[in-house]
């Protein structure tokens, strides 16, 4: 197998301000035990991972809320729930007009690649180049990981 990384994503965690005005915003990770996280199964664990001076460490969570859609932690969050894992593109929508805040931004893990994974050959077919040149700017551009 071949992997061609077409674009890395972001994950964040997102809340309403309705949310983070009546219960608070964390300040660093270990504030999320007094706050209800919800997971969705796209991004399910027991742990969620950060990142601190350069250095990767996970935070345990008892989540409040278990869904098994990224749509439905969305619908959540957006009324009120509490705070949702989710990768920035699913949010990003939300966060540019102000019905979700992105919260512990300065301890974001790493980004994750998004890679288009085809059989491994010798010669790459003109056919599946030409895809991979064609999906893989598309791909960067719809999942900006820049905040808008």
């Amino acid at each position: 197998m071949h992997r061609f990384n077409a674009t890395d994503i972001r994950r964040v965690l997102c809340a309403s301000p309705q949310y983070l005005e009546a219960r608070g915003t964390p300040r660093v990770p270990e504030d999320l035990v007094d706050h209800d996280c919800i997971a969705s199964e796209a991004i399910h664990s027991a742990e969620w991972s950060f990142r601190k001076a350069g250095a990767d460490y996970s935070v345990a969570i008892s989540h409040s809320l278990m869904v098994t859609t990224v749509e439905t932690a969305i619908d959540a969050a957006l009324t009120h729930v509490g705070i949702a894992h989710l990768m920035y593109y699913h949010a990003a929508g939300y966060v540019a007009n102000g019905q979700l805040r992105v919260v512990l931004e300065k301890f974001e893990p790493p980004l994750r690649p998004l890679s288009l994974v085809y059989p491994s050959q010798r010669q790459v077919p003109l056919k599946l180049r030409a895809f991979l040149d064609f999906a893989a700017p598309r791909l960067r551009e719809l999942l900006d990981n820049k905040p808008k």
